[in-house]
């Protein structure tokens, strides 16, 4: 059946996520009986990642990437979901064995192509992760200061008001060019 497919393509990806069992501060939680949670929650000391495996035959659809998307932006304290498709590759995202795609300016999802064809599974996961890391280095490097963004909305909204200025100067001459035209046309015709 699809939910013993499920399971079993979730107790392969657990086989696997155990690679990181030296890693500090690493907890693996169950998450697939919570909706909007994805199958697990990779905890790491330095970022979390929400994963979610796929055991299908078919390509991964379109509707199984935007349902991880949805889980990521819900859980906004989670940084990387991880989409790993076990057998098959992930629908639009099938050019590379992993692909990423940032969601926002804070998470990124990481589309893992064919994980068991690999000749070591567990080591491709390694490499996701330590990718992640370095993302996630640039990630809090970017963090904005709240008066700087505060900053440049006043300065979006000043410069909005004089463009609404200049747009209706520009109006009123347009308007005064014609009135003259018309003027001129009427004394043309006069004399």
């Amino acid at each position: 059946s699809t939910s013993h497919k499920g399971s079993e393509g979730e107790k392969q990806f657990e086989d696997y996520a155990n690679t990181f069992i030296d890693f500090k501060g690493f907890k693996i939680i169950d998450k697939h009986t919570q909706g909007g949670e994805g199958d697990f929650h990779l905890h790491f000391e330095e970022f979390d990642v929400l994963a979610d495996a796929k055991n299908y035959k078919k390509k991964v659809p379109v509707d199984q990437r935007e349902k991880i998307k949805k889980d990521l932006i819900k859980n906004e304290h989670i940084h990387f979901g991880w989409l790993v498709s076990l057998n098959t590759s992930i629908d639009k995202f099938d050019r590379a064995p992993i692909m990423y795609e940032w969601i926002n300016t804070t998470q990124c999802l990481v589309y893992i192509n064919n994980l068991s064809s690999f000749e070591d599974p567990a080591k491709i996961l390694r490499i996701v992760w330590f990718t992640c890391k370095e993302l996630y280095k640039m990630i809090e490097d970017v963090k904005y200061d709240e008066e700087d963004v505060t900053q440049l909305k006043d300065d979006k909204f000043k410069m909005m008001d004089k463009i609404r200025n200049i747009r209706k100067n520009i109006r009123e001459i347009n308007t005064s060019m014609n009135t003259t035209r018309n003027l001129i046309q009427v004394m043309d015709d006069e004399l």
